[in-house]
């Protein structure tokens, strides 16, 4: 075991000395969060720019404008004459008449209009219109609700009619806490978690099938063989040297996301030993596969083509770049049956879903097994790899 740990030893050494190892485990998991959370969990940053032309003198002018200054998704810039064009050479989003009279209208008990502008078929501007028009309903509502409880104070009789003619349904919204998906934190907790996915399949693939390939070319199996050191020994050091650089990789990308903003909230202490549990099974799945392609393949070439065939399309439909709800439904079938990608939902279901770690092992339950399976397959090919070469002359 000493002479396996001294293996591993030397593997944590190059990632130091030599740069290609430095950027495939540092710096490459690095970008690769930083774009995917950059891209795909920005949280809601979307905002509008609402031009508001006021030609009334009254109050309402100036109660639209605070609430439209209070939202987080309209961006208010006072118009003077000219608000159509603005709207229509795309100066502003959408745009909002408030006409003369409109104050005075509403003091007296009249009805009072405002006008919306927004480009016909352009998506945003309709989109922006929506919220606009919601915004105005709901100050709207406000005054509404204020006139039922001033003509109540005179005839309580009135305010029930008065509200049935002002509002005949009354939705009532309640505020449910959304789960850590819904959040900022939590998407980019659930990408961050999808990139230690993308790294164990690229790093297990094509780290294993070095282990065979560049080793038989080189000749250096039989330099091995004919030393002290058993083919058990080195593999098992060379399992160890993966996982543990996978490891590694997963730790500066959990770093990074933490840095974006990413919410690990749920990751208790027994939470994140699963998870780790998971990771590891899920890199041994990969391991296991690259020592598969490797003993089919016999020149390097030959190799690093299939592992791509395979790792290149399951990085989009095994549900690590793109989400697997997003997946169609004839593609979700090969991100719940690919280990690594089970696995890694299960992950994704502690930190994101706050499943417990017996509901998440329950879960990937059958790509633990699939995993461990391919592992040992892999196992094999690597101790008949190794047989063949004592039996070379």
């Amino acid at each position: 075991m000493w002479q396996a740990l001294s293996e591993v030893y030397v593997t944590l050494k190059s990632l130091i000395r030599y740069r290609d190892a430095l950027f495939w485990v540092i710096i490459f998991p690095v970008l690769v969060t930083v774009v995917m959370i950059g891209i795909f969990a920005r949280g809601n940053d979307v905002s509008f720019t609402v031009g508001l032309e006021v030609r009334d003198e009254g109050w309402l002018g100036e109660v639209v404008a605070t609430v439209f200054n209070s939202t987080n998704v309209t961006k208010l810039v006072l118009v003077e004459g000219g608000l159509e064009d603005a709207v229509a050479n795309g100066t502003v989003d959408v745009g909002v008449l408030i006409p003369e009279g409109a104050s005075a209208n509403i003091s007296s008990g009249r009805q009072a209009w405002v006008r919306i502008y927004y480009l016909e078929g352009d998506r945003g501007s309709e989109t922006a219109a929506s919220v606009v028009a919601g915004i105005l309903d709901y100050i709207s509502g406000n005054i509404s609700e204020r006139a039922v409880s001033i003509a109540s104070a005179f005839a309580p009789g009135l305010g029930d009619v008065a509200r049935f003619l002002a509002e005949p349904v009354r939705v009532e919204r309640s505020a449910i806490e959304p789960e850590a998906l819904a959040t900022v934190g939590g998407m980019r907790a659930y990408f961050a978690i999808s990139i230690i996915g993308i790294q164990a399949l690229y790093a297990g693939i094509f780290s294993s099938i070095s282990m065979i390939v560049e080793r038989r070319r080189e000749g250096v199996f039989r330099v091995l063989l004919s030393s002290p050191i058993r083919g058990s020994t080195l593999f098992i050091s060379d399992t160890l040297s993966v996982v543990l650089i996978i490891l590694v990789s997963a730790a500066v990308i959990l770093a990074t996301g933490l840095v974006m903003g990413a919410d690990y909230s749920a990751f208790t202490p027994t939470e994140a030993l699963a998870s780790i549990g998971l990771i590891i099974v899920g890199s041994l799945s990969m391991i296991g596969l690259g020592l598969l392609i490797a003993g089919i393949a016999r020149t390097q070439e030959g190799a690093t083509a299939l592992a791509n065939m395979i790792a290149f399309p399951m990085m989009f439909i095994g549900g690590f770049t793109v989400p697997k709800f997003v997946l169609p439904e004839s593609l979700r079938l090969v991100a719940e049956v690919f280990p690594l990608s089970r696995l890694i939902e299960a992950v994704r279901k502690i930190g994101v879903y706050n499943y417990t770690p017996a509901e998440a092992l329950a879960y990937a339950a059958p790509g633990i097994v699939a995993g461990l399976l391919l592992y040992l397959a892999g196992a094999l090919v690597y101790r008949r790899v190794l047989e063949r070469v004592a039996e070379e002359p």
